[in-house]
């Protein structure tokens, strides 16, 4: 499955936030290959979160790799 995740957002308000929540929930949902802006914060957590959540991240490494450096900090 792929899908062009900022469609989602188009022509509404705090466009970052919900491109990464629709992500985090598709990636869940079996989503293969999202079309995204890699270089935005929020969908590089993203990313790491819906891996995590949907049990594609081992042990947890890749979250706990992204806490020591730093992307998870306010």
């Amino acid at each position: 499955i792929t899908v062009g995740v900022s469609n989602v957002s188009f022509g509404l308000r705090s466009r970052s936030l919900l491109n990464a929540a629709f992500l985090t929930n598709a990636i869940t949902h079996g989503l293969d290959s999202p079309i995204c802006d890699p270089t935005d914060p929020a969908i590089q957590r993203a990313l790491i979160l819906g891996e995590l959540f949907a049990g594609m991240d081992r042990y947890c490494r890749h979250y706990s790799r992204a806490e020591r450096q730093g992307l998870f900090q306010e």
